[in-house]
């Protein structure tokens, strides 16, 4: 029964509080600066001190002021990545790298997928540099110019991953794309074969592809293969698309003898076309891929294909960084070898 007019009031139970750092100092019988150290300078923790913070962490659910510590430390530890998209397995597995060498810093990975849209990479860039990065990695070289003077004026250490030149003022840790397409080339040439089909991605935005393509039609050229049997085709990125391409040169009776695919999705979809089109791989068309992805081993037959050492790129880049923002170590490029797996998808040309 309501007395005076008057509503009682429904009151609910107080939370309680988050823990706060002199929680978890109290708790592991340790000072709030050894708390701290604990994150920013863990090499001077004793480990069993160390152990007994994170317990206390652990147990109380604490969460460090991420914004309060980037201010005192004018630091966020946190690395932006700028690629195109995580379709690819390439990216995906060199993301994972990169991230898990971040983690074992004690560093967060912030991801930015462009799509391959110049404005899309401009516009993550700029949102990452917003929200404090301490660094970047970007998949590749071909973004806008503005993105270029962007990171220029806001001096933002950078790493190019995936790609490798040794001219200019930028830092690779990569592949050099035009040395691997040639290696992947001259294995057909050397096995006889003359009469070529080139199978990629558009190069727009690519500088991957273009080097790729740039790469198998100099090699081709510098052993005398002329233009017209050394045809080039742009298509979609997906096995459907290498499919239909093969399809169509059947369709039109202008099949070559070799196949060069600028990465492994064309060339398992080439493969599949010809089983359904009744030709023989490698008796009637040798096929070679690029990046060696886990499927190429489980085609029928297997896939010959440039190996790309994905994830020791990956690996390699955030370490560097790291080095960099903790050591104050200079950026410095780093090429990867590639490596021609040589499988059953290549054999010398029926004459």
């Amino acid at each position: 029964m309501e007395l005076d007019g008057r509503k009682k009031r429904r009151t609910r139970a107080p939370s309680k509080a988050p823990a706060r750092l002199s929680d978890v100092a109290a708790l592991a019988g340790v000072s709030a600066g050894t708390v701290s150290r604990v994150f920013s300078a863990p090499h001077l923790v004793a480990p069993e001190t160390a152990r007994a913070v994170r317990e206390a962490i652990d147990k109380l659910g604490w969460v460090a002021n991420g914004g309060a510590r980037t201010l005192a430390s004018h630091r966020s530890r946190t690395i932006g990545a700028v690629i195109p998209n995580l379709e690819n397995p390439v990216f995906a597995q060199m993301m994972q790298a990169i991230q898990d060498k971040l983690l074992s810093e004690r560093y967060t990975l912030l991801l930015n997928c462009s799509d391959y849209d110049p404005e899309k990479a401009l516009l993550g860039t700029r949102s990452m540099l917003e929200r404090g990065v301490d660094g970047l990695i970007l998949l590749g070289e071909n973004f806008s110019d503005a993105l270029w003077h962007l990171l220029e004026v806001q001096r933002v250490p950078k790493l190019i991953i995936y790609s490798f030149r040794s001219s200019g003022a930028r830092q690779f840790v990569g592949i050099d794309n035009v040395r691997a397409a040639r290696k992947a080339a001259e294995h057909l040439l050397d096995l006889g074969h003359r009469e070529f089909v080139i199978l990629g991605q558009r190069a727009d935005n690519n500088d991957r592809v273009a080097a790729r393509l740039y790469g198998f039609t100099e090699a081709l050229r510098d052993r005398g293969i002329p233009a017209e049997a050394r045809r080039v085709i742009e298509t979609p990125w997906s096995i459907q698309a290498g499919y239909d391409a093969i399809s169509e040169l059947v369709r039109t009776g202008t099949m070559p003898t070799a196949l060069l695919c600028t990465n492994d999705y064309h060339a398992v979809g080439a493969v599949s076309a010809c089983q359904r089109h009744g030709l023989r791989v490698p008796d009637d068309l040798s096929i070679v891929g690029f990046d060696d992805l886990e499927i190429a081993a489980h085609t029928v037959p297997p896939l010959t294909t440039v190996k790309v050492p994905a994830r020791a790129i990956g690996e390699s880049a955030a370490q560097r960084i790291v080095d960099h923002l903790e050591k104050n170590e200079p950026l410095a490029s780093v090429e990867f070898e590639v490596t021609l797996v040589v499988r059953g998808s290549t054999a010398a040309v029926n004459v």
